[in-house]
C-alpha cells in the first residue's frame, strides 16, 4: 500500500542509494510532466526524524520536484541504520527488475558496494559482476571503477553510447589530460571503435617513443589545422588525422607505401588487374590477381599481362620492394 507524501519532505541532498546517471532524463521528465508519477517510489524513513530517504526513483521524484509536484506516491520501506547494504541490493534489485545499467551506473554501483557499504572485492568480483553482466575477474572490477573518476562529459558520452570494454580499459590508463583529448577525437570526429583503437595505439606508440604526452601530439598545429578545417567532414577529418600520425610513427613505412603507389599507377594496370606485396614490404614478391568471365577476356588479359612483363616501370617497382 503506496502513501502520498509532500516533495518537501523527501531528503533530495541524500544520494546514499542513488545509482541513476545521469539524474536528469528527458523520457522520465516528459512522462511525468504528461502523467504524472504512475509507479510509487520506494523511500525510508520518517518525517518525524528528519525527511525521507529516497531508496529508488529518483529519476521519478527529481522530475516531479522539476515540475512543481506537491506531492508523490511513495512505498515507505524500513530500514535499520546498521542494515544500509540491505536497503541498497533492494534499490538495486528493484532497479534490475525493469531496466539495464549502463557503465557509469555500473561504475557508481560498484564503487559504493566497496567503498560506501565495506562490501570485499571477493564478494564484489562474484556476486555483483554478473548480476551488472559483467565478466567476474579483477581486471574487469578495476577497468568499472575507475569509470567512476572520469571527466563528467566522457561520463555523460559512456552512459549514451555503447563502448568496449577494451576502448574503456585504454581510456582507464590515461592521464585526465590526455583522456580529455581522446575524448574529444571519439565524439568530435564520430569515431568508429575500431578506428578510436586504432588512434588510440598510434598516440600511445608515438607518446611513449617520443616522450610526448597524447594532448602535446594532438596539440601540434598540423593536427590543429585538420581539425579546424571546416570544409572537411567527421569521417575526413579521421583518415586526415589518421594519415599524419602514420607518417609520425612509420615514417619510413608511410614512405615506401607512397612510392610504392606511384610506382604502380605508371604501370596503368586494367581495371581487371590488381598487383599486391606484403603490407609491410617484408615479402620480395609480387602477387598478380585479376578477374574474367569469358575466354576471351582471358586472353586479352593474357596479352595485357605480357604487355606488363616488358614495362621498365615493372622492374622499378621491383627494385623498389626488394630493396
Amino acid at each position: 500500500m503506496f502513501h502520498t507524501i509532500e516533495c518537501t519532505q523527501l531528503d533530495f541532498n541524500d544520494t546514499t542509494f542513488l545509482m541513476s546517471y545521469p539524474l536528469e532524463a528527458p523520457a522520465v521528465m516528459a512522462s511525468v510532466a504528461t502523467i504524472g508519477v504512475v509507479q510509487p517510489i520506494l523511500v525510508t524513513g520518517c518525517p518525524c526524524q528528519g525527511k525521507y530517504r529516497i531508496l529508488a526513483g529518483f529519476r521519478r521524484a527529481y522530475a516531479g520536484r522539476a515540475i512543481g509536484l506537491e506531492t508523490i506516491h511513495a512505498n515507505i520501506y524500513p530500514v535499520e541504520p546498521d542494515h544500509l547494504l540491505s536497503a541498497f541490493l533492494l534499490a538495486l534489485y528493484e532497479n534490475l527488475a525493469h531496466r539495464a545499467f549502463n557503465d557509469v551506473e555500473k561504475s557508481l554501483i560498484l564503487t559504493k558496494l566497496l567503498y560506501r557499504f565495506g562490501c570485499s572485492r571477493d564478494d564484489v568480483i562474484r556476486d555483483f559482476l554478473p548480476l551488472l553482466g559483467l565478466a567476474p575477474h579483477e581486471k574487469v572490477l578495476d577497468t568499472y571503477l575507475s569509470i567512476f573518476t572520469f571527466e563528467e562529459a566522457l561520463k555523460a558520452y559512456l552512459a549514451t553510447h555503447e563502448v568496449p570494454m577494451t576502448v574503456i580499459e585504454l581510456l582507464s590508463t590515461l592521464s585526465a589530460e590526455n583522456r580529455n583529448v581522446v575524448f574529444a577525437l571519439l565524439s568530435t570526429l564520430k569515431l568508429g571503435i575500431n578506428k578510436l583503437k586504432d588512434f588510440l595505439v598510434l598516440l600511445e606508440e608515438i607518446a611513449f617513443r617520443d616522450q610526448q604526452t597524447i594532448a602535446d601530439i594532438l596539440a601540434e598545429p598540423g593536427i590543429q589545422a585538420i581539425f579546424r578545417h571546416d570544409k572537411y567532414s567527421g569521417p575526413q577529418k579521421a583518415d586526415l588525422i589518421r594519415q599524419a600520425l602514420r607518417r609520425r610513427r612509420y615514417p619510413q613505412l608511410t614512405t615506401l607505401e607512397a612510392e610504392y603507389h606511384e610506382q604502380l599507377s605508371r604501370l596503368h594496370l586494367p581495371k581487371a588487374v590488381q598487383l599486391a606485396t606484403d603490407r609491410f614490404f617484408e615479402d620480395d614478391a609480387l602477387t598478380a590477381s585479376f578477374r574474367f568471365q569469358t575466354p576471351e577476356q582471358l586472353h586479352t588479359l593474357a596479352k595485357e599481362l605480357l604487355r606488363l612483363s616488358e614495362q621498365p616501370e615493372l622492374q622499378d617497382l621491383f627494385t623498389l620492394i626488394q630493396g
